[in-house]
């Protein structure tokens, strides 16, 4: 059981010293709402009869990592490589992921009964919520064909393939920040989403993200983002010639 002894400053201090370490502010910031959670848990239980002993201590300050995205060569050579190994699976679940926005291990694990009417529906996901992406009626048939011909008895599409996807990114040169491997696929699809006039809100249900800050990473990337504020600013019409009236 926790000891109610536990006080911010004691996490405070082990959060320093695991940063003199040499780990990164944003692992302790995970094990920080990880044990906030379990404490917020056994209070809701009744198991713990004290307030949460570190619900005040706030996280630490991260720097802005600049996230990656391929380019369409780039996407289309990393498909080419993943095509090129002995995995049968990788490519079409790389396709999947460059479509959908999905996280690897969504696309990995989805199921066929998850494909109904041109729609990739992922559920039981990090933010726990239900997506259902339209996807193409081609992809939507080479999927089910995939499914067919490489029958699995957990009506899965694809067997285990990440591993096969990073040799083929390796293989492929394509040089990635550390860290973003896992994500290039996800964050190539927000990224193009939002360059080809995609809507903010819109990427945000695609993705699935609780809260909109995530989502915010990617609106540098629509092409008007900042000419809109000229747009639609509140004294547009002034600059006209019309200073009548103000817009309301």
């Amino acid at each position: 059981m926790f000891s109610r002894l536990l006080t911010p400053k004691d996490f405070i201090t082990y959060g320093n010293a695991r940063i003199e370490s040499g780990i990164t502010p944003n692992t302790i910031n995970h094990e920080l709402s990880y044990l906030k959670a379990v404490y917020n848990k056994l209070i809701a239980l009744e198991e713990w009869t004290h307030e949460n002993p570190i619900a005040k201590v706030p996280k630490w300050k991260t720097a802005d990592i600049e996230l990656t995205y391929l380019s369409i060569k780039q996407m289309e050579s990393l498909l080419e490589h993943c095509g090129g190994g002995i995995n049968p699976h990788t490519a079409l679940c790389a396709e999947l992921c460059l479509d959908t926005g999905a996280r690897w291990s969504e696309a990995e694990k989805i199921k066929t009964t998850q494909l109904a009417s041109c729609r990739a529906s992922y559920y039981n996901t990090k933010g726990g919520k239900l997506r259902s992406i339209p996807i193409t009626e081609d992809l939507h048939e080479r999927l089910l064909t995939h499914a067919e011909r490489h029958k699995r008895p957990d009506g899965r599409v694809f067997g285990p393939c990440y591993d096969a996807f990073t040799n083929a990114l390796r293989r492929s040169k394509i040089k990635l920040p550390k860290g973003q491997a896992s994500h290039v696929l996800r964050h190539s699809y927000a990224s193009h989403f939002m360059i080809n006039g995609g809507n903010i809100v819109s990427l945000k249900t695609i993705l699935g993200h609780s809260d909109i800050k995530m989502t915010m990473r990617y609106a540098h990337m629509a092409p008007d983002h900042m000419e809109t504020s000229l747009k639609l600013r509140p004294l547009r019409k002034r600059s006209k010639g019309d200073t009548d009236e103000l817009v309301h």
